[in-house]
C-alpha cells in the first residue's frame, strides 16, 4: 500500500522540531506502508534579510532524513496571516504538478494530510483531481476559531465534503465539529502516539529529597501559559519549597519570560533551556520528578504522554487536550490561567509523590498511546477508506 503524507509542518534541515509529531508517526507507518512525504515550505528568495523568513531559502527541495525521502516544494505565504483563507489554494497550485508526477510513478493508494488548514484543503483538491482518497488528521487546538470564522467556514465545509475521513486527536475537536453539524460517520478520534522504546521509566527510583526537579516543554508563546507557571514557581519558593524548573522551548516571549524570572528573583529556580532536539528530550525527562504543562489551549499534548511513558506524574491544565486522559493515578488537572492552582497542583504531587507508581503510569500510557496501538488504528482506517473509495 502506497501512502502520500502531505503536511506543511514537517522537520527539515533548518527546523528539526517543526511537525515532529507527524515525523514520529511516519517512522512507524513506514514499517507497514510505502511512504512518500511532500512537505511544502514558504517561498523566500536567497537573500540574507528577515532572518525568520530567509531560513526557508536554505531548505533543499529534496532531502532524506533517517531514511525517509522528503520533497519540499515552495508555496506563497504572506506575513501576519495575510490572505490566510487562500493559503490552501496557493498550496494546491504550487504542489499539484509535483504530486501528479509522483503519482504517475508511485500510484498512490491514499493521501494523508495533516491539519485541515492549509494542507488538508490543498490535499482535498489534489485527491479529487487524481482520484485518490484523502484522509486528514486535525491537530489544530484553535479549530473552533476557524469554524466560527466566516471566511474559513465554507472552506472547511467544502474540504470535509470532499475527503473520505477526518481524524481528530481529541474528543474536544470531535465535539466542536459535531456542534457545527458535521457528519459523525466521517470523523474518527485517534490520539497522538508515543515511541515506548525511546521514552522509558528511569530504573532508579525517583525520590523527593532536597530539590524537586520540574520540567516543562513547549514554545515560548502566549498560548503555552508560561507566565502563569513562573508565577506559580514564585509562590512555591515563597513557601520554602525548593523547586528547580527547566523550560525547554524557544519563542517570541523569551526575553519577557527571562525578565520575569529575574524580577521575581528566580534565577536559581527557573532556567530557560531553549530549543532541544527531540531525540534529547528523554534525557531531560529522565532527570525530572514531574512534568508541568500550563497551556491555555491544546488539541492533545504529545509532551504529556511522553512524560507518562517515562513514568512521570504530570500537572496539566484543563486546556482542551490533556484533561481528557490525565486521571488521578497519573497526575493532577488544574484550571488554566491560574498560578495559584498550578502551584497547588505541583505541591500536591510533591506531597503525595510516593503514591505515583512509575511502572503503572508507563503501563497506562502503553495501553492507550503506544505507536503499536495508534498505528494499527490508522492502518485499519486506511484499508477501510481504500476499500470504500
Amino acid at each position: 500500500m502506497k501512502i502520500l503524507i502531505f503536511s506543511h509542518l514537517f522537520p527539515n534541515n533548518i527546523d528539526q522540531t517543526s511537525g515532529i509529531f507527524v515525523f514520529e508517526r511516519v517512522k512507524f507507518l513506514k514499517q507497514f506502508f510505502e511512504i512518500t512525504i511532500v512537505a511544502p515550505v514558504p517561498y523566500f528568495p536567497k537573500i540574507q534579510i528577515f532572518k525568520k523568513w530567509s531560513k526557508f531559502s536554505k531548505i533543499p527541495k529534496y532531502e532524506i532524513i533517517e531514511g525517509i525521502e522528503i520533497f519540499h516544494p515552495r508555496y506563497l505565504l504572506f506575513p501576519k496571516n495575510l490572505l490566510r483563507p487562500q493559503i490552501g489554494l496557493f498550496l494546491f497550485f504550487s504542489t499539484f504538478n509535483l504530486i501528479k508526477s509522483l503519482h504517475s510513478i508511485n500510484h498512490f493508494d491514499l493521501i494523508h494530510a495533516h491539519f485541515i488548514q492549509p494542507s488538508g484543503i490543498a490535499a482535498s483538491m489534489i485527491g479529487e483531481k487524481i482520484d485518490v482518497p484523502v484522509v486528514i488528521t486535525e491537530h489544530f487546538g484553535r479549530l473552533n476559531d476557524d469554524l466560527e470564522n466566516r471566511s474559513m467556514q465554507s472552506l472547511i465545509k467544502k474540504t470535509f465534503e470532499k475527503i473520505d475521513k477526518l481524524i481528530v486527536v481529541s474528543e474536544r475537536l470531535q465535539n466542536e465539529l459535531l456542534k457545527k453539524g458535521y457528519d459523525d460517520s466521517k470523523i474518527t478520534v485517534i490520539p497522538n502516539g508515543v515511541d515506548m522504546t525511546k521514552f522509558i521509566p528511569n530504573k532508579k527510583p525517583r525520590q523527593v529529597l532536597n530539590q524537586i526537579n520540574l520540567i516543562s516543554i513547549g514554545n515560548l508563546i502566549e498560548n503555552k501559559g508560561y507566565r502563569f507557571l513562573i508565577k506559580a514557581i514564585k509562590l512555591l519558593v515563597e513557601k520554602n519549597i525548593n523547586v528547580k524548573l527547566r523550560i525547554i522551548g524557544e519563542g517570541i516571549l523569551r526575553e519577557e519570560l527571562q525578565k520575569m524570572i529575574e524580577d521575581y528573583d528566580l534565577l536559581d529556580h527557573v532556567t530557560l533551556i531553549g530549543e532541544v532536539k527531540h531525540d534529547l528530550i528523554f534525557d531531560y525527562l529522565d532527570t525530572a520528578h514531574m512534568l508541568i504543562h500550563p497551556s491555555l489551549i491544546e488539541s492533545f499534548s504529545v509532551v504529556t504522554i511522553e512524560a507518562l511513558a517515562c513514568g512521570l506524574p504530570v500537572v496539566v491544565t484543563a486546556c482542551g487536550g490533556p484533561e481528557n486522559f490525565v486521571n488521578k493515578r497519573v497526575g493532577v488537572v488544574v484550571n488554566k490561567g491560574d498560578s495559584r492552582e498550578l502551584a497547588s497542583g505541583i505541591n500536591y504531587v510533591i506531597n503525595n509523590y510516593d503514591k505515583y507508581d512509575p511502572d503503572e503510569i508507563c503501563e497506562y500510557c502503553r495501553n492507550n498511546f503506544s505507536y503499536e496501538i495508534i498505528i494499527k488504528k490508522i492502518s485499519d482506517l486506511y484499508r477501510e477508506v481504500i476499500n470504500e473509495h
